[in-house]
């Protein structure tokens, strides 16, 4: 019986691969049938090393069941802010960090005389609802060996009495997972002995995992002597050591027994007064590549947040692993093209969506072409997404919130994790530095998808790459961390072979955040200042830092950003929020100050970019959390924002004032869990920005006025068991004005053949006319409305088994100058998503991501956007086979996008059509 712990400037690309890419696809299912018989041998190499103390290590398989002992990453399972580390770290780790719950009283749990015993070893899984004060006030089975068996695990957990978990000294109610085996019935006892047999040697040892090396908890420890049936048994300590008496002389049977590893099974014989020591290897029954700690369930006062850690935010087909890239299976959210991850959330131009890394906006999310996120998936500990309704700490959006939240690392952890596949290269290494009192983190990569790109374009050449160093340190109360990261990337051209490749287009940022956080959950403040300097280029000879006016635009620009968040409880039924910010950047545009000639063309496209001067955004907000009954939750709050342009000879100023209230009734609760309805109405503002990130353009033309929108929604959430959960939310949001909106679509006008003017021996002049009416339809004000209907079935991973199924009713219209509502360009009336994951045997894994959705409109001689593309099905696969040696770890994978070459439309490619697979192969190894 053992209590256990269980856890993707907007380039325009038509990318057409040919039939080429099925090859590509072969040749990945030969790799994986190598990759399986190199697993095989790795499983094969002897688990045996040598202990300092002529002791031996000794390693084998078997059969367990229960739960995972602890784990390198963790993620979270609701709550707002910094992730929280799991159990197993020291007094000295951050304030934030839940201080599990220790058992006091756990009386065996007996099967009664009237309950059959099993003729084989059995296991109930279960997860206990620990309250404030340690009781288990309620058991869920999550794993049966039948109903009579699960009832007695059931009664017996509901007698076990615990020292309550804590936040920064405060009792929290958390749920945990425990498993109870029970064994079958001992054979008949061997002969009478007349006394104890003599305990005249010890066996000493250590039990770790096969490949991480992690100290096994609570593993039961058992030597039998087969001559006089005698056993010694105990169980392995917080560092997976242990102690025996035996017999000498014997040839005993030492058996290992621990949740969620394999049985260990190894003969020994002692001489007398011998004192062995020895350390066992044994397997893990799955490595999963992420496990998490248990969790608080921070109350929540949000009214539509999804979060997602784990396996959920590196396991999911078609997203390479890439945390950001997850939210477009989520519902609300479609993208303006499948190898595209620039999110439509809720109707909006994804120019509306921030992207953040722990609440600061990330300069530039992914790298381009459909690259990955600028962060090393390592550092992700779980993303926030808020598809609207967000509450006040986030400013300066109109549509939703994508927050990428990292956690401090433990003073005692250790990771070295290396990544290899078709397009980059990546590696991390986390170590702790006991002399400076901190744990530092190293991690970068670098990308050469122009390898492959040169195949199908011998004259554009892209390449990027993006590093991160991290370090924390401090004690309770008292922790700080500092965090550069930065990226760049790098697209080239040419016009013909015989000429060199020159820059066309450039992105680059680098950031200094500095952090230090004090208090506890009840009272606390979280300082910070963060340092950037952005580097954009689009177009011109690229022999500069920045742009240098020869048809080149670009920005660059130095920041700081200032941030204070202050959190107070005064009473039991309030909670008070403060915050205070500023982003101030300087921007050098030497584009701006060039006397050189330009087209109206050229003209307009500056536009978009800032010219030189100096940037602020400063906001400030206010929100508490009232409880004025055991079910209800007012959460009323305000926001003010002011955004200021100082340009030569003009300046500009703009103020937004933004009112939320949600609130959340607790309206039922139920056998598993509780129901909630929830409600937001609140006002959005933001100043004119383009559709994607840019470095050094946080937002452009302020002159023109800034983003309003106004968002109502409501809805309800409940739990569905242990591991399942049920979200549904209806939602409008009124958009008035909406500035730089993505379009593609021609208007009706458009479309319509022309009469001729000149005499059919002539040839036609060019006519620009379309192409200046999208630039400048950027700058038009207009109005915009989306509604709609989400729902969420979420399975979180239990039972190796994890996924969900996201669908979206939704409608996004924009007014044109006629007065009328057309349908935005990129509008679907449908989405709906099927995401699974599956641990198999053998440390094979399986995922599958199944999408459908409907086209986006299209016009027509007969009106704008009055017709529509074909929808789409769309099948991605991933599958992961796991090596282990004794001290490291090898993972393969396979990951394809669109398995079945389904064809695309809509969105960027409008009405037409294009096939695509999209296979990547790669290898990780953890050491």
């Amino acid at each position: 019986m053992v209590a256990a712990k269980q856890y993707e400037l907007w380039v325009v690309a038509r990318v057409a691969l040919g039939r080429r890419s099925v090859l590509v696809a072969t040749f990945a299912f030969a790799v994986v049938s190598v990759f399986g018989a190199l697993s095989s041998r790795a499983r094969s190499v002897s688990a045996s090393e040598s202990s300092v103390d002529a002791g031996s290590t000794r390693s084998q398989g078997g059969n367990n069941a229960g739960t995972n002992a602890g784990n390198d990453n963790a993620g979270q399972d609701g709550g707002n802010g910094e992730g929280k580390d799991g159990p197993g770290a020291s007094d000295a780790r951050a304030a934030s960090i839940l201080a599990p719950p220790s058992p006091i009283d756990m009386p065996a749990i007996e099967l009664p005389a009237d309950v059959v015993a099993p003729a084989a070893a059995v296991v109930v899984d279960v997860v206990l609802t620990i309250d404030a004060l340690g009781a288990v006030t309620d058991v869920v089975v999550t794993h049966s060996a039948g109903e009579a068996i699960d009832n007695v695990v059931i009664a017996g957990a509901k007698r076990f009495r615990f020292r309550p978990a804590t936040q920064d000294g405060v009792p929290i109610p958390v749920r945990i997972p425990f498993s109870q085996r029970f064994e079958p019935p001992p054979p008949p006892p061997p002969s009478p002995t007349a006394d104890k047999p003599a305990l005249d040697a010890v066996i000493q040892g250590i039990v770790v995992a096969r490949g991480s090396r992690k100290p096994v908890v609570g593993a039961d420890v058992i030597a039998r002597d087969p001559l006089t049936g005698y056993q010694s048994v105990t169980v392995t300590d917080a560092r997976g050591i242990f102690e025996l008496p035996v017999r000498a002389e014997a040839d005993l049977e030492l058996r290992i027994s621990a949740p969620e590893h394999e049985k260990f099974l190894q003969r020994e014989r002692l001489e007398k007064n011998q004192h062995l020591k020895v350390k066992y290897l044994i397997d893990r029954k799955s490595y999963g590549q992420y496990e998490s700690y248990v969790r608080a369930e921070t109350e929540r006062t949000e009214v539509s947040r999804t979060t997602l850690s784990g396996p959920e935010i590196h396991r999911i087909p078609g997203t390479f692993g890439d945390p950001f890239r997850v939210v477009n299976v989520l519902p609300g959210v479609t993208s303006v093209m499948g190898l595209l991850p620039l999110p439509i959330v809720r109707g909006s131009s994804p120019g509306n969506t921030g992207t953040l890394l722990d609440g600061v906006r990330l300069p530039l999310l992914f790298h381009l072409l459909g690259g990955p996120s600028v962060i090393h998936p390592e550092f992700i500990d779980h993303v926030d997404f808020y598809p609207g309704g967000f509450p006040v700490n986030y400013g300066g959006y109109t549509g939703g919130i994508i927050d990428g939240v990292t956690r401090a690392a433990r003073p005692d952890e250790h990771r070295i994790d290396m990544d290899l596949n078709l397009t980059q290269s990546g590696g991390f290494v986390r170590q702790p530095v006991p002399q400076l009192g901190m744990t530092a983190t190293i991690a970068g990569r670098i990308g050469y998808p122009g390898i492959l790109l040169s195949l199908l374009a011998p004259d554009v050449s892209l390449s990027y790459w993006d590093y991160q160093a991290r370090f924390d340190g401090g004690r309770a109360g008292h922790r700080w961390t500092v965090f550069f990261y930065g990226a760049k990337d790098e697209l080239k051209t040419r016009q013909s072979s015989d000429m060199p490749l020159t820059t066309v287009l450039r992105f680059a940022f680098h950031r200094l955040d500095l952090r230090y956080e004090r208090g506890d959950s009840s009272a606390g403040e979280t300082y910070r200042l963060v340092f950037g300097y952005d580097d954009s280029l689009f177009g011109g000879s690229g022999n500069s830092t920045q742009a240098t006016g020869d048809n080149g635009f670009g920005n660059g620009a130095y920041s700081v950003n200032p941030i204070l968040r202050v959190h107070r409880s005064p009473t039991p039924w309030l909670q008070l929020r403060f915050g205070l910010e500023s982003y101030a950047h300087s921007v050098s545009n030497p584009a701006s100050t060039s006397t050189t000639t330009s087209t109206p063309l050229q003209t307009t496209v500056s536009n978009l970019f800032n010219r030189d001067g100096f940037y602020s955004a400063s906001g400030a907000f206010v929100e508490g959390v009232l409880k004025p009954t055991e079910r209800l939750r007012l959460i009323p709050g305000l926001r003010m924002d002011v955004y200021d342009e100082r340009q030569k000879p003009t300046s500009v100023t703009k103020w937004g004032f933004d009112p939320r209230l949600l609130v959340r009734y607790h309206l039922s609760d139920v056998e598993h869990g509780s129901v909630w309805l929830k409600g937001v109405v609140g006002r959005y503002h933001q100043p004119p920005r383009l559709f994607i990130p840019i470095p050094g353009l946080d937002e452009s033309s302020l002159n023109l006025g800034l983003l309003a929108s106004t968002q109502y929604s409501v809805g309800a959430e409940a739990k569905l068991g242990a591991a399942a959960e049920i979200d549904v939310n209806a939602y409008y949001n009124d958009m008035d004005p909406v500035l730089f909106d993505l379009t593609v679509n021609p208007t009706s006008t458009d479309v319509q053949q022309p009469q001729p003017t000149q005499a059919p021996w002539e040839i036609p002049a060019a006519n620009g006319g379309r192409q200046s009416r999208t630039l400048n339809g950027l700058f038009a004000s207009r109005a915009g409305r989306s509604y709609g209907l989400e729902l969420l079935l979420r399975r979180r991973e239990a039972d190796r088994l994890f996924g969900w199924i996201s669908y979206t009713l939704s409608r996004s219209d924009r007014r044109a100058d006629d007065g009328q509502w057309h349908p935005f360009d990129f509008d679907r009336l449908h989405v709906a998503n099927v995401v699974a994951g599956l641990r198999l045997p053998r440390n094979w894994e399986f995922g599958t991501r199944f999408l459908f959705q409907t086209g986006t409109p299209l016009t027509t001689i007969y009106g704008t956007n009055v017709a529509r593309s074909d929808g789409q099905f769309r099948l991605d696969l991933r599958i992961d086979k796991r090596a282990v040696w004794n001290k490291w770890l090898l993972d393969f994978y396979v990951d394809v996008i669109n398995t079945t070459v389904a064809a695309e439309s809509g969105g960027l490619l409008g009405g037409q059509t294009i096939r695509y697979i999209v296979p990547t192969i790669g290898f990780r190894a953890v050491l």
